[in-house]
Formats: C-alpha cells, structure tokens, sequence
C-alpha cells in the first residue's frame, strides 16, 4: 500500500510517500520533502498512491479578545482543501486525520512533543534520513497512522 501524506503549512506543506510493508506497524520511506501550494505540484505526487493522508488541520487561539483563527490555519486550510480536491479528482482516497489522533497511535500519546515523534518514526521507519524538518516528521507520522487504520480496515 502506497501512503501520500501531507501535513498542511501556512507556506508550504511537508509531505512523505511511504510503503506500508508486512507488519502493519513498519513501513518503508519511498521519498519525502515539502512541497508548495500549487495544485501542479500535488497532482505530480497524488498519481502513485494508493490513498493520500492529510493532517487535518484545526486551531483556535484564544487572547486576551476572546477565540480567533490565525492567517497562518487559513493558509494551511486552504492548502489541505486542494490537496484533497486534487487527490478526489484523480480518484485517489483521501483520509484526513487530526494531529492528537495520528499522534496518539503513532507515539501513544495525544499531545506527543516533536521530540517523540522524532523518536518514533525514525523508530518505525526503514530508509529514514538523517535530517528531516518537523513537518516532514509530521506527514510521516500521519501517514504511518492512516495506512494502518486504512489496511485495517480494508482487511476487516
């Protein structure tokens, strides 16, 4: 099973296209990097998957004049909705997952620090890099979770 995942940023979106091997709880890292916000440039990587996996993005700040959205969870909204449309428009399955449900499978723990996601991706990984940015950690992680919720349930 080929995952494309992506977690969404307000500039640019890390991405990891990973192979979901044996046991469901390894996988293979086939590529990874960021990527801009031209539906172009996602099209390109949607074309092998198998099911793409976005970080759905959510976030409310809250400050001293009540709740409000930041720019910044716009920007990453309006990416994650066009990878979607462009994964749905090539009939590639999208599955969106939250960051504290990906985390909590991956890590084992809702509110995982960068740190444990480091650790455990690099953990359940093959072919790592040495040197990845927390946003590519991010759509491996989410992508490690989809492909083992996805497998399971295709299974089932």
């Amino acid at each position: 099973t080929i995952i494309l995942a992506f977690d969404p940023g307000s500039k640019s979106s890390g991405w990891a296209e990973l192979e979901v091997v044996g046991s469901p709880m390894t996988a293979r890292l086939r590529a990874c990097g960021e990527v801009g916000h031209h539906p172009d440039v996602w099209r390109e990587r949607i074309a092998g998957a198998n099911v793409v996996a976005i970080e759905r993005v959510r976030g409310v700040v809250y400050g001293i004049k009540g709740a409000g959205i930041v720019p910044h969870l716009l920007d990453a909204s309006w990416a994650c909705g066009g990878i979607s449309a462009a994964a749905t428009l090539a009939g590639v399955p999208v599955v969106d997952m939250p960051a504290v449900e990906w985390r909590r499978i991956v890590c084992g723990r809702p509110n995982a620090s960068d740190a444990l996601v480091k650790s455990a991706v690099t953990r359940l990984v093959k072919d790592m890099p040495v040197r990845t940015n927390s946003h590519v950690r991010d759509a491996i992680g989410c992508g490690l979770a989809v492909g083992w919720t996805w497998r399971k349930a295709r299974v089932a």
